[in-house]
């Protein structure tokens, strides 16, 4: 059996460390590395604009194939399919037909707003906290659209955290 959980979030707001933090306590992990991925090709290419369906279509396939290849057993995400529909202005229904298609365990993590751990990357569009918070708050009203349980994560240490989410997870098999 498959019991797949996500952490959600606006950039910047340590959904990445603490998934690395959970990986390092045995637990398969899937980070979102596809996205990235794609804004280096593009920006290779001379393309800036991350905004666009085909962007975003292509990061809702890979999301796709990533939700089909998890393995048995727990795995947590950093970020999933519904993330997709958060990013765009207005989701064609094909991606809310994914993201209902492909669910993940009703409990969802939200690594929170949290102003002093952010930080701009290259590569991200939200360069400013205020927008990663206006990004964060479209993430959320979307998962709470399809139905999940969001649960917020303490803004505590990265090994914190990691027991936080484990000890929400009881019910599934652990890592």
């Amino acid at each position: 059996m498959k019991w797949i959980f996500v952490v959600i979030g606006g950039p910047g707001f340590g959904k990445t460390t603490l998934v690395k933090a959970l990986e390092a306590k045995g637990c398969h992990c899937e980070y979102d590395e596809k996205s990235r991925e794609l804004i280096k090709k593009m920006a290779r290419r001379g393309i800036a604009d991350t905004s666009g369906a085909a962007f975003n279509r292509a990061i809702l396939m890979k999301r796709v194939e990533q939700y089909e290849k998890a393995p048995e057993g727990v795995s947590f995400f950093d970020r999933g399919i519904p993330d997709s529909i958060a990013y765009m202005a207005k989701a064609p229904d094909d991606f809310w037909e994914a993201a209902r298609k492909h669910r993940y365990e009703s409990r969802v993590f939200v690594a929170s707003p949290w102003r002093e751990i952010f930080k701009a990357e290259p590569g991200r569009a939200e360069t400013a906290f205020e927008e990663a918070v206006r990004l964060h708050n479209r993430i959320v009203s979307v998962y709470t659209e399809l139905g999940y349980s969001l649960v917020e994560v303490p803004k505590s240490p990265a090994e914190e955290r990691a027991e936080f989410v484990l000890g929400a997870v009881r019910g599934a098999q652990r890592c």
